[in-house]
């Protein structure tokens, strides 16, 4: 019987907001049990507006990573452990749910001794293990999303399936903080009653931000036509608050740096509208039930990080290259100036029920509808011209994670193989992977030489080296390498028992990957001179 549930989440704002859904379906499954979070300091007064949890608990996660990284010192991490023991809900822990992808919460939820963990977690030996495959997923599309077909909410909800599906996210407001807002409005001639729009210009980088004299524009004219117009922000996002404000004309309030969490929350439950870049602002608003028109620039990626539920709108520049990379810094960011004022403006007033419609975009911006189905799935559905088409790789990648990873979920339609270039070739590596590993596993049952050994666990290095390789030959299929290759760097190699049994788990998900990405004949002609190229024929 599971009695107390933990979740571990080391993560931001934004990110505790959006594993609402999956809490709400682990308070479906198990309704008695105590539900408790471990958070950062900083986010915990997020935490403790999630309505399905029971007990919020700060945690130093600093001086907990310093004191195991310095020598001599790791009695200290053992002290700050027996602190967070002293919790009466901790001592005993059915399940553990680590939402931190890091070696250091692994090792923090293996000193918590749960009876079973969801995520990373360090066995016995001290090697890092993870047992849930979405969480594999999730780690091998870090540095690369362009192919990821999964809203993080969906990834997240994917940890555990339940017979409650939530499609929305949720927060709980403290009635302090409704009165805080009411007052904090107020003192800004603010009618808390009235019509009121917020607009969010920070984010988390200034590639993602829209540009403040364009935010000052719309201000300006939804002041004009009737509306309050209050600016967002935390304390190092003010200066920007208030110099959109002077650039309006003070035709907007700026509160930036005078909210907590909580009141920000309050405000925005009051507001009609909120308009943001990808920010944890905007998820707070979702979880308020406040429409957002969100814009999306940079680097920032609708599928992966809208606000998850229906209704919401997205406005993105429709180019080549966007999102563009996160890790570079783009030196000509044209999205800035794809999307103009007039366009975000007409979008507010068909969003607050004006009779006007907009049909037509400029060139260079496209329109998306958020959808959250009955089973909790999230889709863009395209407003320019109707449902536009997906791009092909994303649907296949989502049936195709689905069942390989076994998801559970409906399909809405036949499973679709479009060519991917480069299966050929994972074909032949996974041919050279399977002697490679069953070699492997005659070092298990045959006495061999200290060489031979050597010259085995090299052939090992081999293939993930090829499989390696791929990365920069064939992006179709590079999520599927990635997902391979994260699952080989978390192989045991403490014993050739462990490393033999890791890599035939590899090997599996390997050869049932293949099997449905099936490739063609056409798809085998056109690889075959890159074959011989990477000297794989």
């Amino acid at each position: 019987m599971v009695k107390n549930i933990v979740v571990l989440s080391f993560t931001r704002m934004g990110d505790l907001v959006q594993s609402a859904p999956l809490l709400r379906s682990f308070r479906c499954s198990y309704p008695d049990a105590c539900l408790t979070m471990i958070v950062l300091k900083q986010f915990a007064e997020t935490a403790r507006m999630l309505p399905m949890v029971d007990q919020v608990i700060e945690f130093d996660v600093d001086r907990f990573v310093s004191a195991l990284d310095e020598r001599g010192a790791r009695r200290h991490a053992h002290d700050e452990i027996q602190c967070l023991l002293a919790c009466g809900s901790l001592r005993e822990i059915d399940l553990l749910i680590n939402l931190s992808h890091t070696k250091q919460s692994a090792t923090l939820c293996s000193l918590l001794n749960p009876r079973q963990c969801i995520g990373m977690y360090r066995d016995h030996e001290g090697c890092v293990r993870v047992n849930n495959e979405w969480i594999h997923y999730l780690l091998s599309i870090m540095e690369d999303r362009s192919l990821n077909p999964f809203n993080l909410v969906e990834i997240y909800n994917r940890l555990h399936r339940s017979e409650c599906h939530p499609n929305r996210l949720e927060l709980k407001l403290p009635p302090a903080a409704l009165e805080d807002s009411d007052q904090l409005l107020c003192d800004y001639g603010i009618d808390p009653a009235g019509k009121i729009i917020a607009l969010q210009p920070g984010a988390s980088h200034p590639s993602r931000c829209w540009p403040p004299e364009r935010f000052a524009e719309l201000a300006r004219r939804l002041a004009e036509s009737g509306l309050q117009v209050i600016i967002l922000g935390d304390e190092n996002e003010k200066q920007l608050a208030d110099h959109i404000c002077r650039l309006s004309g003070e035709k907007a309030q700026s509160i930036a740096g005078q909210t907590t969490v909580s009141t920000l929350a309050a405000c925005l439950s009051k507001c009609r509208l909120l308009i943001s870049n990808d920010t944890g602002t905007a998820h707070i608003a979702a979880a308020v039930n406040t429409p957002v028109l969100a814009l999306f620039l940079g680097p920032a990626s609708a599928k992966d990080t809208a606000p998850y539920g229906s209704d919401h709108i997205i406005l993105e520049a429709d180019l080549p290259c966007a999102p563009c990379d996160y890790k570079k810094l783009c030196a000509n960011p044209a999205c800035k100036s794809m999307i103009d004022v007039d366009t975000v403006f007409k979008f507010a007033r068909g969003i607050l029920g004006a009779s006007e419609t907009f049909t037509h975009l400029p060139d260079g911006v496209k329109a998306s509808r958020t959808f959250v189905g009955s089973k909790g799935s999230f889709k863009l559905n395209r407003l320019s011209r109707g449902v536009a088409q997906e791009n092909g790789n994303l649907v296949f990648y989502r049936e195709f994670w689905n069942r390989l990873l076994k998801a559970g979920e409906e399909r809405e339609g036949d499973f679709t193989k479009p060519i991917l270039r480069g299966v050929q070739v994972l074909n032949r590596l996974f041919t050279e992977a399977n002697q490679a590993v069953k070699e492997l596993e005659s070092l298990l049952r045959e006495a061999s030489s200290a060489q031979d050994k050597s010259a085995i666990l090299e052939l090992q290095t081999k293939w993930q080296n090829d499989l390696r390789a791929q990365l920069n030959a064939y992006p179709e299929i590079v999520p599927f390498v990635r997902f391979l290759l994260v699952k080989c760097v978390l192989s045991r190699t403490n014993s050739l028992k462990n490393y033999a049994a890791d890599l035939t788990d590899v090997l599996e998900y390997f050869g049932r990957g293949l099997e449905m990405m099936d490739a063609s004949a056409d798809e085998i002609a056109a690889d075959a001179s890159l074959m011989e190229e990477h000297s794989l024929v």
